[in-house]
């Protein structure tokens, strides 16, 4: 009933996203690779954090690279989930003129969002392709990022809500995400968790059972390891968004 509305504010914010810049999309690589070379350099280079980092399938050890997919999905889920958080906050004194289904506009501003990070995946698939290190599991790269995203703006529609109310709680969640970042294999690969935090450790289970780091580590299994992901983390992936949406939107509906 109301896909025009979700049509006009994505078509909207595609629009507006770089208006006025000359440069206009090459923006939206400017911080993801700005981000890659820091991290290359600092954890990479200078502290190793490639230690354990299996290769890929063709045999390539490129610490940038393997980064740089993690990096990407961490992308998507940080965009879609600030954006949702930033569009609330624009969207309630226009709902207060007009009457209309806030989450209508929300689900355009997250397919908005998508389509821009969607530039850093196709940099990143052309990467992979001149490396020769490409297979048919790059099909399946949508559906992690249509997973990816949806997880994130389930957790979206719960926090934006809480945000509305209490203004103190996005600054929270920026200095969450930071340290969420750090939790993920992100910089680092999975099998420095099990070196690091052996069975018993106190920090074992949060790291272990991270929703983002089954995520990221889809990503890498079809991208850099050809492989599609393990059955287990297939459901773990859908256990995560489902639980995300359905408890997003309960609460979502209820108050926003």
């Amino acid at each position: 009933a109301y896909r025009s509305l979700i049509d006009s504010y994505f078509r909207r914010q595609l629009r507006t996203r770089f208006l006025g810049s000359r440069l206009g999309w090459v923006w939206s690589l400017v911080n993801p690779l700005a981000m890659l070379a820091a991290y290359s350099i600092v954890f990479g280079v200078i502290l190793g954090a490639d230690r354990g980092m299996p290769p890929a399938a063709s045999g390539i050890r490129l610490f940038a690279v393997f980064l740089f997919t993690g990096l990407v999905c961490w992308n998507i889920f940080v965009s879609v989930l600030t954006q949702t958080l930033d569009g609330l906050l624009e969207l309630i004194p226009l709902r207060r003129k007009v009457a209309f289904p806030v989450l209508a506009p929300l689900l355009g501003l997250a397919g908005a969002t998508l389509v821009e990070r969607g530039v850093e995946v196709v940099l990143l698939l052309v990467v992979y392709a001149v490396l020769s290190t490409m297979s048919w599991t790059v099909l399946l790269v949508p559906v992690l990022m249509l997973l990816t995203a949806a997880f994130a703006f389930g957790l979206g529609m719960m926090l934006s809500v809480v945000n509305l109310k209490l203004r103190d709680i996005g600054h929270l969640i920026g200095v969450g995400l930071q340290l969420y970042f750090y939790a993920t294999p992100i910089i680092y690969p999975a099998a420095l968790v099990d070196e690091k935090f052996p069975d018993g450790h106190a920090l074992r289970p949060w790291l272990v059972n991270n929703p983002m780091a089954a995520f990221v580590d889809a990503f890498r299994d079809v991208l850099w390891q050809l492989q599609p992901p393990p059955l287990s983390r297939w459901l773990t992936m859908l256990a995560w968004t489902v639980g995300a949406l359905v408890v997003g939107w309960l609460w979502f509906r209820d108050r926003a």
